[in-house]
């Protein structure tokens, strides 16, 4: 009989301990020169990519992608769902483009105005993203994350005449700094930021998920409410079903 591992153990434990869930930073709209710092993580990557299924439904709004978030490795409905519609006409496809995996990147910052509110966690765009991802390999800056020498960012959220949502923008400070003159906030700082993640769905879930979007979207139920089976010329018909009621036919 093996010993037990004493070593998966003190991971398990860590994990349980690790604080998950922190508040979100809400930039205002109209917010100009906000000063963020960004914590940096024990992994290396302080950038956090997820992709999601937006607008599925009363008690879901968004949906992590299990294949997405995976490489590939597990299956997703709602992909596969997609994939279908994309296959149809406009109406399907403007349907499609809807639902679809959409990527948001997040971060652990401090908002150097409110340092009291601790780590917060600031979701953005893939822009935004791209941005950060180059001012850390411009040599002038490097790696802004660093706690002694890094470098705070000014963020904006305004809104460019003529056009009808806000967007966001930062501008690193010329000038390093550390993440904070106090060692023990450092180490608060660091040691208890929040683990970026979300509720995360199994396919089956996930399936689910889909069956009751269908049924309130269409008005065509699923496989369980209509007590059928669950094989392949099911689904097919299903899905013709659903592609004849989205686009008028």
């Amino acid at each position: 009989m093996a010993k037990l591992n004493l070593k998966l153990m003190q991971e398990k434990l860590a994990k349980l301990n690790k604080k998950t869930g922190g508040s979100y930073l809400k930039i205002e709209d109209g917010k100009k020169n906000l000063p963020l710092r960004i914590v940096p993580d024990k992994d290396g990557d302080p950038f956090k990519e997820f992709y999601f299924h937006y607008r599925m439904g009363e008690g879901y709004g968004s949906v992590l992608c299990p294949k997405m978030n995976s490489n590939g490795r597990e299956s997703c409905a709602i992909c596969d769902f997609v994939a279908t519609l994309y296959k149809g006409g406009e109406v399907e496809k403007e349907h499609a483009k809807e639902i679809k995996a959409k990527n948001r990147y997040y971060s652990n910052v401090i908002d150097r105005e409110n340092e009291g509110d601790g780590v917060q966690t600031w979701g953005y765009s893939k822009t935004v993203y791209r941005k950060l991802i180059e001012t850390c390999l411009d040599e002038e800056y490097g790696d802004i994350t660093d706690i002694d020498e890094g470098f705070d960012l000014r963020v904006s959220k305004t809104k460019d005449s003529g056009k009808a949502w806000f967007e966001v923008n930062f501008t690193p400070s010329r000038k390093e700094s550390s993440l904070s003159d106090d060692p023990e906030k450092v180490e608060k700082w660091v040691e208890s930021q929040p683990d970026i993640s979300f509720k995360e769905y199994t396919s089956e879930e996930v399936e689910d998920i889909l069956e009751q979007y269908i049924a309130t979207t269409t008005g065509v139920e699923g496989e369980e409410s209509r007590g059928g089976g669950d094989d392949t010329e099911d689904k097919k018909n299903k899905m013709d079903a659903i592609r004849q009621q989205l686009s008028g036919d």
